[in-house]
């Protein structure tokens, strides 16, 4: 599994977020993974239902990212390892926010695989939202990533868009922007 190569020290990590961008990239990979979250989000109203005394119908439209327990259920039920998709979003996310400052090929790879999963997982997916500040961080510090982090925020949803957007706006009025 990827995140247990990622918490091993030594591993290449370049190459490691490379693999998970291909692994996202395959088509064969992305519907299953759709339906894998939409299955987690059916049992997520299931339980606020039950939970809340309230219709199925009424309750959230999106995934929880902290209903924590309901992945490891299914999953479980499923038969699979780890509980994705926390794992690989908590390394890409520690990579993002490292204090150790990893190398810009580490952050490229990085960004290209948080990329890859935006697109694989789809529009019933949204946690993005915690990666919009360590991704503007991250564009701002590295003038050279400002296109990859540009892809992922236009692809995450809408908020996310109207985020860079207003980023860019406030570079271009400083004249700090490169035609990102």
């Amino acid at each position: 599994m990827i995140t247990l190569e990622l918490s091993r020290a030594g591993s290449d990590e370049v190459a490691l977020w490379r693999r998970l961008g291909q692994l996202f990239s395959r088509e064969a990979f992305q519907g299953p993974l759709q339906r894998f979250l939409l299955r987690w989000m059916q049992r997520q109203r299931r339980r606020a239902a039950v939970k809340e005394n309230l219709a199925p119908g009424k309750t959230s439209k999106s995934l929880r990212m902290d209903d924590y327990a309901s992945l490891r259920e299914l999953c479980s039920d499923e038969d699979l390892p780890g509980a994705f998709p926390h794992s690989v979003l908590s390394q890409l996310r520690k990579t993002l926010l490292s204090t150790a400052r990893p190398t810009a090929a580490v952050l490229q790879a990085t960004v290209e695989a948080l990329e890859k999963c935006v697109t694989a997982c789809g529009p019933a997916f949204r946690p993005w939202q915690r990666f919009a500040g360590p991704l503007l961080r991250l564009a701002a510090q590295q003038h050279g990533l400002r296109r990859s982090v540009a892809a992922v925020l236009l692809s995450s949803g809408e908020a996310l868009r109207r985020t860079w957007r207003r980023w860019m706006q406030v570079c271009e009025s400083s004249g700090t922007t490169d035609q990102a």
